[in-house]
């Protein structure tokens, strides 16, 4: 059985055979001589001790110490080292020190900036009303660009290719129409003009019929408009890029004005806005200048030059 009893210096808890009662031993913490105590007093002095301990806190719990038979032989426990406290540390010239904020009375640094706590709120108010007012404008803007795209989409549905056909004659004097083979169609749109006014080479009914890489065909399109041909029935079709008011210039091939008939000066005023040296183009021909509303769905147009000369 162990006895247990505190050392009379240091308060070391320690424990011993009872056999060791009445020798001398070592405290292994502080290394004082004691004379173990019987098991009667040991149990009293740590009556003693606990209701000494119940009384006040120790600094540092203490560590029980048992013996074995040879006292020596028992190493006594590590005592818990306290680190001292780190030292200051010294800000390095490239590293500035950081400092809290001054204390009332102390002047500001001058790498430092104060803000109130009412001016932190106001800024912040500040930054969710232009947050807001980026949002809305965003949104406008994109709505605004769904409007612009619409417009378009239903710009271009009115710019469908609208088919114009139809069929011009004359009469040859032999009691029979016939198709006027040659005859000259074009078709201008209207309220567009061209930077330069059209030549007339290569497109007067008595010309061949132009190429495609004819300059003035070339022109033309770029306008907006057609020129075209009828066959040896007078029939003609084109294909004008968008629906809309155009100019229609109808050349006969066959049958002239009569002698004396000049051109309308109306029309030739009109169409010289379109063509250098617009009366030649005519030249002695009959012709209908006529401003057309031109849809999907519009009828055929169809014209008799009447009889040539008269």
């Amino acid at each position: 059985m162990a006895i247990r009893f505190h050392c009379k210096r240091c308060n070391q808890l320690l424990g011993i055979a009872s056999r060791k009662v009445g020798t001398e031993i070592e405290c292994p913490k502080c290394g004082v001589s004691q004379i173990v105590p019987s098991e009667e007093a040991a149990a009293a002095s740590m009556t003693m001790s606990r209701f000494a301990q119940s009384s006040q806190v120790a600094e540092e719990p203490s560590d029980l110490v048992v013996y074995d038979d040879e006292p020596a032989a028992i190493e006594s426990p590590r005592r818990r080292k306290r680190e001292p406290p780190d030292p200051p540390r010294t800000p390095s010239p490239d590293q500035p020190a950081v400092q809290g904020p001054p204390l009332p009375g102390q002047p500001v640094p001058q790498e430092m900036i104060l803000f109130s706590r009412r001016t932190v709120y106001v800024q912040a108010i500040l930054f969710l009303v232009v947050a807001a007012t980026g949002f809305g404008a965003g949104y406008f803007i994109g709505r605004g660009d769904a409007s612009f795209e619409m417009q378009v989409a239903y710009e271009e549905a009115n710019r469908e290719r609208v088919l114009i056909e139809g069929k011009l004659i004359y009469d040859p004097g032999t009691a029979k129409i016939a198709g006027d083979e040659n005859a000259v169609i074009i078709a201008l749109p209207d309220g567009k003009y061209p930077e330069e006014r059209f030549s007339i080479t290569g497109i007067r009914p008595q010309d061949p019929p132009p190429r495609e890489s004819n300059k003035t065909i070339r022109m033309l399109v770029k306008l907006g408009g057609v020129y075209c041909r009828a066959d040896a029935s007078g029939a003609f079709s084109m294909v004008v890029p968008q629906q809309g008011k155009y100019h229609l210039l109808l050349i006969s091939r066959h049958a002239g004005r009569p002698k004396g008939a000049e051109i309308d000066e109306a029309d030739l005023r009109e169409m010289e806005e379109y063509f250098r040296l617009a009366e030649h183009l005519v030249s002695r021909y009959k012709y209908r200048w006529t401003l057309e509303e031109v849809n999907v769905g519009t009828g055929p147009i169809d014209h008799n030059f009447g009889r040539d000369g008269e």
